[in-house]
């Protein structure tokens, strides 16, 4: 079974607190989410096959928690926003097990949500048709402001899913999951798109880690975006009281000169 469990991956890591989330939080979470409890006890009068199906569901839970405590500390102990998206992605694709871990963004809150990393892709252009696919599944996930299962059960609740469908088709994929992440205020974060069945689990499972992960996870992602913001802002206000110095003008006027010198 594949875990989480680990050292971090990236160069970048640095120490930062994260959400205060404890294993019973957690448990509590995922527990409610699949109708299970946390402690599942086994009757005597309970068949084999009952048992070994409790096991597995305990052991389920209990991999699911330590998977979201290590991932919650991986995000947020990035330096850069656009890593821990990323992290934040190739994480839950190795942990679900499934074809492809999309997260969007959504800037200061904002309704508008842009594709900001794909799992085990490094580099790809907001232009390029896939992604444009991938960001109209993201916007009608926002729209709808609740996770979303294509193909939908309800058939009322296929109607506003069109690019969930679309999607599902160009890539040939079984199952399509979506979910909005807020933080702590409730101010919409960001949208992790789960493309493919995960193998982990079934698909009840993979929804009701998603839904544990959401709150913790969007607000350990909006720790580390003020954080990296924090930083610009403090080396922009550096270079402008350099700037106005003595020598700071005089770096900048040759700098000038260089430039000019090259057309």
């Amino acid at each position: 079974m594949n875990t989480l469990l680990g050292q971090s991956d990236h160069p970048d890591a640095t120490t930062m607190p994260v959400h205060d989330l404890t294993n019973d939080d957690v448990g509590d979470v995922i527990a409610s989410r699949t109708g299970k409890s946390k402690c599942i006890e086994v009757h005597g009068s309970g068949t084999a096959a009952a048992d070994e199906q409790a096991d597995q569901s305990t052991s389920l839970q209990l991999a699911s928690l330590a998977a979201l405590l290590d991932l919650l500390n991986r995000i947020g102990s990035l330096s850069t926003h656009q890593t821990a998206c990323r992290t934040l992605a190739d994480q839950l694709h190795r942990f679900l097990d499934c074809q492809q871990v999309i997260i969007g963004w959504c800037r200061d809150g904002q309704p508008t949500c842009h594709v900001e990393a794909i799992s085990q892709v490094d580099r790809f252009h907001q232009h390029d048709p896939d992604v444009v696919r991938a960001a109209s599944v993201l916007q009608e996930a926002v729209a709808r402001g609740e996770t979303t299962v294509w193909p939908a059960t309800d058939p009322h609740g296929r109607y506003g899913l069109k690019a969930h469908e679309q999607y599902a088709k160009a890539h040939a994929l079984e199952l399509v999951i979506t979910c909005p992440m807020r933080d702590k205020s409730g101010r919409l974060c960001a949208v992790c798109m789960v493309a493919g069945r995960p193998k982990l689990g079934d698909q009840e499972q993979a929804i009701a880690l998603l839904g544990a992960a959401s709150t913790p996870v969007a607000t350990t992602l909006q720790l580390v975006h003020r954080a990296e913001s924090g930083r610009w802002v403090r080396w922009a206000k550096r270079l402008w009281q350099q700037l106005h110095s003595h020598r700071g003008i005089a770096i900048f006027t040759v700098l000038l000169l260089a430039i000019a010198g090259m057309f």
